[in-house]
């Protein structure tokens, strides 16, 4: 028991031990970054046993002549170090803790922990929370996400893409990353307002975000094209010119700028005049005592003007190196009303900027700084408007029928331009809603507009129409025939076949439609002719007329009677006496004539 105390002993003094063997961790100062990086030296590595007992044996001799006598406190009291199998695992923790060259996933290096998780999750292979060399080596690309600060960015020395999407990064600096050749952070990243890619030398393509972030590249980088897709979407570029321009005899200075950027960029530059500019030397000359030049070059996804400044001061003095306000004015919707406005000064100036009268607006607040000092930062002022009510035409409710005939009085909504408007369907006596023509809710706008509600009508009863069949007496000869339906149906009613009779005439509408109002459609018959049987009906008299001479010109006349006398036993149907009578009366003409002709020739 005592020796197994001992031994805890012993470990307990160990742990004071090792921190005194390992030197302090190696700060690397990378570029402007203070970026710790745990490559922690070991100058002696302690592999046997014998040597770890050996320092044990002299912390006991120190600790006994202090009069420490009692079991020292472990630090670790979740996992007490109890034996030597402990012992060899303490060995092994030691091992992992002194690795050469790597980089400690701990807050120091990568205070994100959505950054920090990452890198553990996807390139430490050994889940030791350290980044070997050659783990390093590995990271060519990385895709991250949600993240708020990028430092440790610059200890992947081979990282050649970048992909950043959701994050809450005001600023990306890559500056010297030898390694990388694209960025992509065009997706989600709303605070993104600077990048800084200076001294990169390989970098090709950088996406750019729609708020126009200040683009910080170095003379030189003549492979830089910014957005592969559209080359305008370039950014207000902002480049360092001093000590690169050359200085002319007049106080002015001189700079080739297809040395400076490359291709893809200096055609954008060439889209706009520029002072000061030659095209066919490309050749840029900056006026006497201007340090820094600005000048309208590429354009936003909304078509605005983009800015790129060119410093040129030669003191190296940050005082005198020159901040930018760019001032923005918008309606509530976040669409630009008026023409930008771009302020520049010496870093540590004032500057203000101005609220302006913009018609069919009216000012509602400004975002930002509206007076304030330059910096090396790019600032943003944006004044905000709210649209002026504008009166809209009207929008006109219609109620008809299937037929488009008016079934309840119009309803007229009235409203300011952009506003809502909603119709209604009514409630309509005698009508069923069918559909809806045209945009039952919606805006006003500068065009009239008509909504219409389209009702089906409910069914009503009709009165009867009424068949009847008579003889010309008006006789009733056949039963009635009664038609029911709705109103505005349609009716048909049917000639009927009667025995003994032959149908004459109609009297009223044959077919029609169903109204409030009974019809009555009315067939009438002739009766037919009858023969009474055994009874003589037909005597005939036959005259004939000759002459005893006949020219060519005479003609004979034989005129045939047939009378029926028979007796009849019914009445005769109207116009049948009339029919008679003259039948009668040319007969008789006929037979005078006749016998004045032969008494004229006697």
């Amino acid at each position: 028991m005592k020796e197994k105390k001992n031994i805890t002993t012993k470990l307990a003094l160990l742990s004071v031990l090792i921190p005194a063997v390992i030197p302090s961790q190696t700060v690397l100062a990378l570029e402007e970054n203070e970026i710790k990086i745990s490559g922690i030296e070991q100058s002696k590595k302690i592999h046997e046993k014998d040597d770890l007992e050996d320092n044990i044996s002299e912390m006991e001799e120190v600790n006994t002549s202090n009069g420490y006598n009692q079991e020292l406190p472990i630090d670790n009291q979740d996992s007490p170090i109890k034996d030597e199998q402990n012992l060899n695992q303490l060995n092994e923790d030691n091992k992992v803790e002194t690795k050469n060259a790597g980089i400690a996933l701990d807050t120091t290096n990568f205070p994100d922990k959505n950054f920090r998780d990452y890198l553990a999750s996807n390139f430490d292979g050994d889940g030791d929370n350290y980044l070997s060399q050659e783990e390093v080596e590995t990271i060519t690309i990385i895709g991250i996400t949600g993240i708020s600060d990028l430092t440790g960015i610059k200890l992947l020395t081979s990282l050649s893409s970048l992909y950043i999407s959701a994050s809450s990064l005001n600023k990306i600096d890559i500056r010297g990353m030898n390694s990388i050749t694209f960025v992509n952070y065009a997706y989600d990243n709303p605070n993104l307002v600077e990048l800084d890619l200076r001294e990169c030398p390989n970098l090709v393509t950088a996406y750019h975000a729609t708020q126009n972030e200040t683009v910080l590249i170095s003379a030189g980088m003549t492979q830089y094209i910014g957005c592969n897709y559209i080359h305008e979407h370039t950014g207000h570029i902002v480049i360092d010119l001093r000590g690169i321009a050359s200085s002319n005899s007049d106080g002015s200075k001189t700079v080739d700028l297809s040395t400076i950027i490359s291709p893809e960029l200096l055609s954008v530059f060439k889209q706009n005049d520029q002072p000061g500019f030659d095209e066919n030397t490309n050749m840029l000359t900056i006026p006497k005592n201007e340090t820094s030049s600005d000048y309208i070059a590429g354009k936003d996804e909304m078509g605005n003007s983009t800015y790129w400044t060119f410093y040129t001061d030669y003191d190296n003095s940050e005082n005198n190196s020159k901040g930018a306000v760019n001032v923005t004015y918008v309606d509530t919707e976040g669409n630009k009303i008026s023409d930008d406005v771009v302020k520049s000064g010496n870093i540590g100036e004032d500057y203000t900027t101005e609220q302006k009268e913009i018609e069919g607006y009216s000012f509602k607040e400004v975002q930002g700084d509206a007076s304030g000092k330059f910096t090396d930062q790019a600032q943003t002022v944006t004044y905000v408007y709210t649209k002026n009510p504008e009166v809209g035409s009207d929008v006109t409710a219609k109620y008809v029928d299937t037929e488009g005939n008016k079934i309840s009085e119009d309803v007229v909504k009235s409203g300011n331009i952009g506003e809502d408007y909603t119709t209604e369907q009514k409630e309509i006596e005698g009508y069923t809603f069918k559909e809806v023509q045209g945009d039952a809710s919606g805006k006003f706008t500068v065009q009239a507009q008509t909504v219409t509600y389209v009702y089906s009508k409910n069914p009503v009863a009709g009165n009867d129409v009424t068949a009847k069949y008579v003889d010309t007496e008006g006789n009733k000869i056949s039963e009635d025939v009664v038609k029911s339906g709705n109103i505005g149906e349609d009716y048909s009613t049917d000639k009927k076949e009667i025995e003994g009779y032959t149908f004459k005439e109609v009297q009223g509408d044959a077919s029609g439609k169903f109204t409030d109002q009974a019809q009555t459609v009315t067939y009438i018959y002739g009766q037919n002719d009858e023969t009474v049987p055994g009874e003589e009906t037909d005597t005939s008299k036959e005259i004939e007329s000759s002459t005893e001479k006949q020219t060519s010109d005479t003609s004979s006349v034989s005129q045939r009677s047939d009378i029926s006398n028979s007796g009849s036993k019914y009445l005769p149907i109207t116009g049948e006496k009339a029919t008679v009578g003259l039948s009668f009366a040319g007969l008789s003409a006929l037979v005078l004539a006749g016998y004045f002709y032969f008494k004229n020739k006697k």
